[in-house]
């Protein structure tokens, strides 16, 4: 891998990857090459004060620390830099987002917080907390290219609902203290239940008024699942079966009597809610990787010849065979 890397020459990777596609980026990472110098027969990135740095430098530095997946992170960077562009909206949102985070971080770490959050940033390509809002713009970015992709993409979709089954639910918990065995108390709370559900009453309504969660508040309403939603067996089981508005007998699990509602199914339904694509990503992270690369031949890319960087970036965006 190494060795592909470094002979391509500066114009691959870091310096100028993307050239021919994304015009901001290029002119930012390539600003500093200095035209046609080499120095011992090796490409001269960028100078400082009369010092050269050569592309195997950086080549041996980034991929041994990271390998191949700081290079996707570049990639993606470019990408959503050019494709879409940073609103006031996006800003505030992750700014907001920015310090929810940092103030569960110091709840949880304390004086160490800063150092929990770097760690993660560095996971995915950033290198400190000041980081933080830039990348959460990059995932807002990012799901506007998802959203993008999928509304052009239907049969993409399609596989996925075939597979997953995702769609939005709501459940009325009647919690019990063994639900092999309920007490009279537990039983009457199942009863009325039953009876208001009988009588017509708004299956929301029920849940608010007897529902053991903190669902209750939302009209018992759990918001987008699917198969990779990390329920107790017999919920996510009855709650796949389901069709939309169809409602489901008692389903007994661990924590007592459920009854069971599939709010909505369908693209159309589940993708108005905001965070439909954040839920669909955590359940399947490709669907990020297919639309960036679509963004990306979008915009025009071109590898140069580079046919092992494509298809190594390929391979780690799950892209290979998928064509």
């Amino acid at each position: 891998m190494k060795e592909f890397m470094k002979k391509y020459g500066v114009l691959t990777v870091i310096a100028c990857l993307l050239i021919g596609m994304i015009g901001y980026f290029t002119y930012d990472t390539c600003k500093d090459v200095v035209p046609g110098k080499s120095i011992n027969g090796k490409d001269v990135i960028f100078s400082i004060d009369g010092n050269y740095t050569s592309a195997d430098d950086i080549y041996d530095s980034l991929y041994d620390s990271y390998g191949i997946g700081s290079i996707y992170v570049k990639f993606e960077q470019a990408v959503l830099s050019q494709a879409v562009e940073t609103s006031a909206d996006m800003e505030e949102i992750a700014d907001a987002n920015a310090s929810a985070i940092i103030s569960n971080y110091q709840s949880n770490y304390g004086a160490d917080y800063k150092d929990y959050i770097e760690s993660a940033l560095k996971s995915v390509g950033y290198s400190s907390i000041d980081d933080l809002t830039t990348y959460l713009i990059q995932q807002l970015k990012a799901e506007e290219v998802v959203k993008e992709y999928l509304d052009n993409n239907p049969d993409v979709y399609a596989e996925y609902e075939k597979e997953y089954s995702p769609r939005e639910v709501s459940h009325i918990l009647v919690k019990m203290e063994d639900s092999e065995n309920p007490t009279d108390e537990e039983l009457a709370k199942v009863k009325a239940v039953e009876d208001d559900l009988a009588s017509g009453k708004d299956f929301a309504e029920v849940a608010k008024e007897y529902s053991d969660d903190g669902s209750a508040a939302n009209g018992g309403s759990l918001g987008f699942m699917d198969k990779n939603t990390s329920f107790v067996t017999e919920f996510l089981d009855a709650a796949i079966a389901l069709k939309e508005n169809e409602v489901s007998d008692w389903v007994k699990t661990q924590y007592g009597y459920h009854i069971i509602k599939c709010d909505a199914t369908g693209y159309d339904k589940l993708s108005a809610a905001d965070d439909f694509i954040a839920n669909i990503l955590n359940s399947d992270i490709s669907f990020k990787t297919k639309a960036i690369w679509a963004k990306a031949e979008e915009l025009g890319l071109d590898f140069k010849g580079n046919s092992e960087l494509e298809s190594a970036l390929k391979e780690y965006m799950m892209l290979e065979g998928n064509e």
